[in-house]
């Protein structure tokens, strides 16, 4: 895994579709500023789900724009895993979300799940390389 950006709980709320004001946590990946909604990771975390990851929008105040991506737990319940509209997969600790919600830190790192490479594996001298179908 590689660290990728920071989840952070910030003072400014952002304007849904419906036009509420909703508390959000900024989510910084590669210079990119995404946000989630406090109740939705709340809810995530405590009963399950999704949540959905936004784009933000700044005009006279801050709007969410487009879905992004969406966040969810992950298998061994430790992290919430988020997967982005591009394909790419980030993940964070449960722990140290929790903590952020809570306001005891100010961030939490988070980190990009590399997906595997398709790679020869050497085997007693020979290359093997794996199957693939042709089309």
């Amino acid at each position: 895994m590689i660290r990728a950006g920071y989840i952070r709980r910030v003072g400014y709320p952002a304007q849904d579709r419906n036009g509420e004001q909703i508390q959000v946590l900024e989510i910084g990946l590669y210079n990119r500023i995404y946000v989630v909604s406090v109740a939705e990771i709340k809810r995530l975390v405590n009963i399950g789900g999704q949540a959905y990851v936004w784009t933000v929008r700044q005009n006279w105040g801050r709007f969410l724009d487009n879905i992004a991506g969406t966040a969810t737990i992950s298998g061994s319940k430790k992290a919430v895993n988020i997967r982005m509209e591009d394909g790419r997969m980030f993940t964070v600790s449960i722990l140290s979300l929790g903590s952020v919600l809570k306001g005891y830190s100010t961030s939490s790192p988070v980190a990009e799940i590399e997906h595997p490479t398709v790679a020869a594996k050497v085997t007693s001298g020979s290359y093997q390389m794996p199957l693939t179908a042709w089309v």
